[in-house]
């Protein structure tokens, strides 16, 4: 069975933003390789949707609707939701998590 992979507008304004920190930081070559990477990843959903891990700060607070793709400190967390799955956030691990995650999804 194939999955339908979307993008929510909170994780496509994610990715802009990235895209956007990464010119200003380093280069324009350094933002297509992470962007190109973390499309190649979101890609295998398709197939593979429970390939990731549910994300550590929201296992420890019982939110277990959630999993996670890694690319370097970069993570892609998402849903699956019948034979949708729906990314909803991108994000660079190496900020606080915690806070970021519990602002976006939990509710």
């Amino acid at each position: 069975m194939r999955y339908e992979v979307s993008i929510t507008i909170a994780a496509a304004r994610d990715l802009a933003e990235m895209r956007a920190f990464l010119i200003d930081s380093d280069s324009v070559v350094r933002a297509e390789q992470v962007l190109n990477a973390l499309q190649e990843i979101i890609s295998t959903l398709s197939d593979m949707p429970r390939s990731g891990n549910i994300p550590k700060e929201l296992s420890l607070i019982g939110a277990t609707d959630y999993r996670e793709l890694h690319y370097q400190s970069y993570r892609a967390i998402y849903t699956i939701e019948g034979d949708t799955v729906s990314i909803v956030a991108v994000a660079d691990g190496r900020r606080d998590m915690q806070s970021f995650l519990h602002r976006r999804l939990v509710r």
